[in-house]
């Protein structure tokens, strides 16, 4: 298993380099294949995956480029053959990308009889294979005389003009791969082709040599002079029952009474494993381990004696301590004692320690229930997560705070007044503990802590009693957690009568005072500050925009890479002097269509013409948007905002500021 993800890492980076040359194709990049462009592309790309050791392009009149990767410089080759050609112009580049020398010479060289090429370019007619990678069977490269397989994709210009583009791979550098697995201190692994042919070498001191391994490559294990090797081959072939000259069918083949099998060699015994490895987009391979039984029993067997009798002692040594543990006194006092501990960390999980017989013992666990119930029942209305780390901390519950970077999540229930009115108080609140319930689990998976709930809102932070490096991203995931969650209850609230909880979150990252306050007799756990604020005034701006999330820029630049975000408005917010740019986050990366990203899109380009003042050409923007998604209140208001400035041009020190009352 190793092995195979090994090897997955190691081909895996070639297909999607192929695909990124392809889109820099369709953008234009490559339009005229100049070799100092060429070069400034791609040696990049070939330095930083040295599994790729060049870089070949041929298109159907015989023009073909070559990058190679020497030792400290890069060689580039360009050879013409329209009109019967052979001349080829070489250039050297140091790693800076500077030319330092180039010559000429005839070369009889055509990139339209390499095998990469005639392999792409063989079904020109299938548009399956458009953006599909080709990999050749192993052959000897026509510069460097070594052998190596090729991985090539069609690429087109915008002009839809076809080149071929391949990187070459070693097969050198796959059995420097294999060589460096450490199977066990005997054991080796290799690869082979779907014919069996050696393309990853075991590892072994015997090939250790430049020659030695150039004369296994392609060879089958038995044709090799290692011993052990073909004596594995030959249990292979014997095991699967297979004759003279016959290959191996895998339809037939690998089950788990025949994948791993025991074998013999020189007195002792051997197991091995194959697998195929059909990597995604790359070539088709065989992996087969072998290591002997003794790497991982030879200490078991030694020792078998020794645990025997070490067994033997530890069953009198428990026996006896077992009599003295289970003494009248011992076994009952120790479980209070553990339950003791468990309750010094807010652990109040009830645990059978069995009433003792003996009265005052009896009476002790008595009393002990009764402070685990009164615990359990304390710990429901404070954050017991904070608690926990200032026991953990050794520290006391005094007035006091420090400050700190955080994020803070506040969220609302939208018309939560209407919906109360027409709830019975009882049916009501089991309504919100469920709410409750589901957010606030989320909210704790994510390492929040919920600082308060005040009516239907609900305060949390990140940062703070435990520290968090990411705790930006990890609110805006709760926050999207959150709120697909809520979009599944709703629909069961609807679907069963009744009435759904829409929600506000609002987001903001900064620094704050993070502490106990209150007096010495009553504290809370809770942060201060202008962040907190913020993320408060953020949530109450939904209702403005008709959003489900809001956050300010620091959050956004503070939660890292893998989010979605649409850029809704430049706005004053009470208490600043300076205006905040909001942003909506969407969702992951991975889950947000071309259509939405396409909206998005539009959107902050009438954002950008609205803050340029061009805002005829943001009027045109929004109404293609109004109408493609009509319930879009902050494109519906920025429309009408950008109407009126077009009507009647804002005063010069007009600033695109939007200002809005929203709740502290």
């Amino acid at each position: 298993t190793r092995t195979e993800k090994e090897l997955r890492r190691f081909f895996e980076p070639i297909p999607a380099q192929l695909a990124v040359a392809d889109d820099w194709a369709s953008q234009g990049l490559l339009d005229e294949l100049e070799d100092g462009r060429m070069t400034s592309l791609f040696a990049p790309v070939i330095g930083e995956y040295r599994q790729i050791s060049a870089l070949s392009t041929g298109d159907a009149d015989g023009v073909g480029f070559m990058l190679l990767r020497e030792s400290d410089a890069w060689l580039s080759r360009r050879i013409d053959r329209r009109g019967g050609g052979q001349a080829a112009r070489w250039t050297r580049w140091d790693e800076s990308g500077d030319e330092v020398e180039s010559w000429q010479e005839e070369l009889d060289y055509d990139p339209r009889t390499r095998p990469w090429y005639q392999l792409a370019t063989e079904d020109l007619e299938n548009e399956a294979d458009e953006d599909r990678t080709f990999w050749t069977d192993p052959y000897i490269f026509f510069t460097t005389g070594e052998l190596g397989i090729t991985a090539s994709r069609r690429i087109r210009n915008p002009d839809g003009k076809l080149t071929v583009l391949a990187f070459d791979v070693l097969l050198h550098d796959i059995s420097e791969l294999t060589a460096g697995l450490d199977t066990s201190p005997n054991g080796f692994a290799l690869v082979t082709d779907m014919a069996g042919r050696l393309v990853g070498l075991p590892r072994d001191s015997r090939l250790d040599e430049t020659d030695e391994q150039k004369a296994a490559y392609l060879k089958r294990p038995t044709e090799i002079d290692l011993p052990v090797l073909g004596a594995a081959a030959a249990s292979f072939r014997k095991h699967f029952q297979l004759k003279d000259g016959e290959r191996f069918n895998l339809e037939r083949g690998l089950s788990p009474d025949n994948v791993p099998f025991r074998w013999r060699y020189g007195g002792e015994a051997w197991w091995t494993a194959i697998k195929p490895c059909q990597i995604e987009r790359g070539p088709q391979l065989w992996i087969a381990i072998t290591v002997p039984e003794d790497d991982f029993l030879a200490e078991l067997k030694a020792g078998r004696i020794y645990s025997m009798l070490l067994a033997a002692c530890a069953l009198a040594i428990a026996a006896l301590v077992s009599m003295h543990l289970a003494r009248r006194y011992s076994r009952p006092i120790q479980r209070l004692i553990e339950q003791s501990d468990r309750l010094t960390t807010l652990n109040t999980e009830k645990v059978e320690a069995g009433r003792s017989e003996i009265r005052e013992i009896a009476l002790l666990h008595d009393a002990q229930e009764n402070m685990r119930v009164a615990l359990d029942s304390f710990a429901k209305y404070v954050p017991s997560e904070v608690v926990r780390e200032l026991l953990a901390k050794g520290e006391a519950a005094v007035i006091g705070g420090r400050n700190t970077q955080m994020s803070l999540v506040f969220t609302d229930i939208a018309g939560f007044s209407t919906i109360a009115e027409t709830m019975e108080p009882a049916a009501l609140t089991e309504h919100m503990a469920t709410y409750f319930d589901a957010m606030i689990r989320i909210i704790e998976s994510h390492g929040g802590t919920v600082d308060k709930l005040i009516g239907d809102a609900i305060v949390a932070f990140w940062g703070a009693p435990k520290l968090d490096n990411s705790h930006a991203g990890n609110a805006v995931r709760a926050t999207l957690d959150c709120l697909a969650q809520l979009g599944r209850l709703n629909a069961e609230w609807e679907a069963s009568g009744l009435p759904p909880l829409p929600t506000r979150f609002g987001i903001s990252t900064g620094a704050v005072v993070v502490g106990n306050v209150g007096s010495p007799g009553r504290l809370s756990y809770t942060a201060l500050g202008d962040s907190v604020n913020l993320a408060s005034r953020l949530e109450g701006a939904n209702s403005f925009y008709g959003t489900s999330a809001l956050a300010s820029s620091a959050t956004h630049a503070e939660a890292g890479d893998g989010f979605c975000w649409r850029r809704v408005d430049l706005v004053a917010v009470k208490g600043r002097s300076k205006p905040e740019l909001i942003f909506e986050p969407l969702g992951l990366e991975q889950e947000l269509t071309e259509a939405e990203l396409g909206w998005v899109g539009i959107y902050e380009g009438a954002l950008d013409a609205y803050l340029a003042r061009r805002f005829d050409e943001a009027i045109e923007k929004l109404q293609v948007l109004t109408l493609a998604r009509p319930g879009d209140r902050s494109a519906a208001r920025l429309l009408s905002r950008c109407q009126a400035m077009s009507e009647t041009p804002p005063a010069e020190d007009w600033d695109g500021v939007s200002r809005f009352e929203s709740k502290s």
